[in-house]
């Protein structure tokens, strides 16, 4: 299966950014919606019976991107404007794998950059890791019940220049849920999730 595939979407700026005064601020009533164009490919194959693969690439464009205190009048006031952008693409891969009714088990990794101009300077998004994945299995008993182990990682994301840490590390969490299948007539499910299942230690 090919899919291609095209979106395209706005957001108006708010009250806050059209009318805000404060110190040399002055408002902006004529400031345009941001828009985002969204590009995106995927290809899903079945090469044998039990397996799923799936690749994705993806291209997200963003214009008009309302940029707060950009200085005018020569630096004498400042004034929100439609002069940034953003641009983030990335791959993403998953792999399905479905041997039995009782057991199934799932791999998935993303690589994504983002970049961001301000009408001057153009860097890169922060708080957007690079890469990141996860993967799981999930065991099916009697059809009353569904064991599912999920691991996440998330990598090494950069932060704002402001920021005194300059990055923040990597990592690893488990997930672990147990549901139940619809029951009574598919009226009726359950489940119960752990989140942080090894109670690890981590920075977002």
């Amino acid at each position: 299966t090919i899919k291609l595939l095209f979106g395209t979407a706005f957001r108006a700026p708010t009250n806050f950014e059209l009318y805000t005064i404060g110190g040399a601020r002055i408002p902006n009533p004529d400031l345009k919606p941001e828009r985002i164009q969204t590009y995106e490919a995927n290809l899903i194959y079945t090469p044998v019976k039990i397996l799923l693969v799936q690749a994705n690439v993806f291209l997200n464009n963003l214009t008009d991107v309302i940029v707060q205190d950009v200085p005018i009048n020569n630096g004498a006031n400042n004034q929100n404007q439609n002069v940034g952008s953003v641009t983030t693409k990335g791959i993403e891969g998953k792999l399905d794998i479905i041997p039995s009714k009782t057991f199934s088990a799932f791999l998935n990794f993303t690589y994504q950059e983002g970049t961001q101009n301000n009408g001057t300077i153009e860097t890169n998004i922060p708080n957007i890791p690079h890469m990141k994945g996860n993967g799981g299995i999930t065991l099916h008993f009697a059809q009353l019940i569904n064991i599912s182990l999920i691991e996440n990682w998330v990598g090494i994301r950069s932060v704002a220049p402001t920021n005194p840490l300059g990055r923040v590390g990597e990592y690893f969490i488990t997930n672990l849920v147990i549901s139940t299948p619809y029951l009574f007539k598919e009226r009726v499910s359950a489940s119960i999730t752990v989140r942080n299942l090894f109670n690890r230690t981590y920075y977002d």
